[in-house]
């Protein structure tokens, strides 16, 4: 399972062996413990990465028709994949959201973005 963190400092993606209907039911239940209202909707998310002969060569190699790769100009493509968000009410910027995917996939998507994610930094 993709995990992105999406916080007021950033985005954040990491790569967990739990699945997301396990994620959300727990995350769900804990919300409940807690008295917070938790919404969860299927949807996109998307995260650039960098326009490189290296990030070309790995989404090449991503056979998944779900995932959507788009280049938006010459120095940042843009992935956008399938799944859920997590949040604590409809409106919010800041959430998790989870995508499924093989493992080889979620890691070649992690590395990408880990490859990318100084150029991002939101607190320069």
């Amino acid at each position: 399972m993709l995990k992105l963190m999406y916080t007021d400092t950033g985005i954040y993606i990491e790569q967990f062996a739990q699945s997301t209907d396990g994620f959300i039911a727990a995350r769900s239940a804990f919300a409940a413990s807690v008295a917070q209202t938790l919404v969860c909707e299927a949807g996109r998310a998307a995260f650039l990465v960098n326009a490189s002969d290296s990030a070309y060569a790995v989404l090449t190699r991503i056979v998944d028709p779900l995932i959507g790769v788009c280049l938006c100009d010459t120095e940042f493509i843009e992935v956008s994949v399938p799944g859920f968000w997590l949040a604590t009410d409809t409106d919010s910027e800041s959430g998790i959201f989870v995508a499924a995917f093989d493992r080889v996939t979620e890691a070649d998507l992690v590395m990408l973005w880990n490859q990318s994610s100084p150029a991002f930094s939101m607190s320069d």
